[in-house]
């Protein structure tokens, strides 16, 4: 199937599996007679559970030990032994014109730090681009073994799916100060948080950002390079009082010095991190003085089943992030009281693929990684999906009932396909019936031969049609009006 055509036919072959189950709530993992099996809603997905020979693969391509990585992924897999029922905040009641739409490509605006390939793709009028990006830096990165027609199609399912607010935001660097400056960008995030915590399991991405406690604006020129002089004594250990301290800033140490190093990795990753910062600090200070502050922000991505049972890890600094902790511990001694860890549920999962899938589009269109400076990770994204794996298909059923109502998943659709037309009756009108034959890898404009570029707008077309179907019986079904 042309890629084109698989971006929505996973969403739709998941919704028509969903027409013949029965929808009930699940709080717990499936038994095994009822247990989610991912060949059932969406098999090209199947190939995206992490094994263990791709985590022993991962481990020794990322330099990471296998049993650091493993107990990474477990953490991820956590689930808390009780709902946390979080009321909706009053400024959080769904408004579903806001919650419902489609991205705005005018909105998004470079960084100055100049690391925009995320943005300049996005910014194009179709997703091709920035899909095979995604899907050629994934490989690039850690290296799966999997289909790469389904990794495309899940990345645009998610991408159809992420709220337009979110999805500006984390391009932006942005995620903490928007959420305090725009109306919408609070009251979508709020929302997801309350889906996500009256929950017990609810697979999604969240993110932790480091900013001043009433704006979540990031901290200065000058206070960054501070922490970053903190962090790098902290690192060579020579100074015992400067240690203790750091150790205790977030909460009192029990344990032995140098709380955030256990290992000769962590140190070089340490290093790694605070180098990279530095010089991407440097591109920004050269329109900045020492006070400004630095428009984006440092993000950490991260996976959970249970979302908000992560997030109290990562406010503990438990089972966390050795490298975003021992930052935040250095904001707080030197400058105490001024900065939090804001926290946030980016997006919720509506079919298992996602579980590994999600996390790996967030961490790169939010550049979360230590080697560019903007990011705290330091281990490969996308190998925590077991368990997701084995929830039932009412659970799923479920999840992706409320993404259709909750998310902009069929705005964008439409909007996908209203460009397509658009982008072919432009070319059919500006070369005639002549269009030379390219190299896929190209741009858009470019690449697509008219005969095979109208044969797969016919195929979207129909897909589109099929799927506003079943996502006119989810809303029927969900109002009581249908026959599910």
């Amino acid at each position: 199937m042309r890629l084109w055509a698989v971006k929505i036919s996973m969403t739709k072959t998941a919704l028509s599996t969903m027409k013949k189950q029965t929808v009930a709530p699940s709080k717990a993992l499936g038994s095994q007679q009822s247990a989610y099996h991912a060949d059932h809603i969406c098999s090209p997905f199947l190939s995206l559970n992490a094994t263990d020979a791709d985590i022993v693969y991962a481990a020794k391509d990322w330099d990471i030990p296998t049993s650091e990585l493993s107990q990474i992924i477990q953490d991820a897999q956590g689930i808390s032994k009780d709902i946390n029922t979080v009321p909706l905040k009053a400024t959080a009641k769904p408004i579903l014109g806001i919650l419902q739409s489609p991205l705005d490509r005018e909105r998004i605006t470079p960084r100055l730090d100049k690391i925009n390939k995320w943005i300049e793709a996005t910014k194009e009028p179709a997703n091709f681009s920035l899909i095979d990006l995604l899907a050629g830096s994934h490989r690039s990165g850690n290296k799966q073994q999997v289909s790469e027609e389904a990794l495309k199609g899940s990345f645009a399912t998610i991408l159809a799916a992420v709220h337009s607010q979110v999805l500006v935001a984390v391009l932006e660097g942005r995620i903490a100060q928007q959420y305090f400056s725009d109306p919408d960008t609070r009251l979508v995030l709020d929302h997801l948080s309350a889906e996500s915590a009256t929950q017990r399991v609810r697979p999604g991405i969240y993110c932790n950002a480091i900013g001043h406690k009433t704006t979540g604006s990031f901290l200065t020129v000058g206070e960054t390079h501070q922490v970053l002089d903190a962090m790098s004594l902290y690192t060579r250990n020579v100074n015992p009082r400067h240690c203790t301290q750091i150790d205790s800033a977030i909460r009192p140490n029990t344990r032995t010095p140098r709380r955030y190093i256990r290992s000769g990795r962590a140190e070089r990753q340490i290093r790694i991190f605070t180098s990279a910062t530095r010089a991407r600090v440097e591109v920004m200070a050269q329109s900045l003085s020492l006070d400004d502050t630095l428009p984006s922000s440092i993000l950490e991505f991260g996976y959970g089943m249970d979302v908000e049972h992560r997030l109290v890890a990562h406010q503990k600094h438990e089972s966390s992030n050795y490298v975003m902790n021992l930052f935040h511990a250095c904001c707080q001694h030197l400058f105490p009281g001024k900065y939090n860890l804001h926290q946030f549920v980016l997006f919720l999962c509506h079919s298992p693929d996602q579980s590994s899938t999600a996390e790996i589009f967030f961490h790169l269109l939010g550049n979360g990684y230590t080697g560019n400076g903007a990011g705290f990770s330091h281990w490969p994204a996308g190998l925590s999906s077991s368990k997701a794996y084995k929830l039932d298909a009412e659970t799923w059923s479920r999840f992706s009932k409320w993404s259709v109502i909750n998310t902009p998943l069929q705005n964008n659709i439409k909007a996908g396909a209203d460009t397509l037309q658009r982008l072919s009756a432009e070319r059919a009108a500006g070369q005639g019936q002549s269009i030379a034959k390219v190299d896929q890898q190209e741009s858009v404009g470019r690449r697509l031969i008219e005969e095979e570029f109208q044969r797969a707008l016919a195929d979207w077309e129909n897909d589109v049609s099929e799927l506003l179907k079943y996502v006119a019986e989810l809303n029927d079904s969900h109002t009581g009006k249908g026959k599910w």
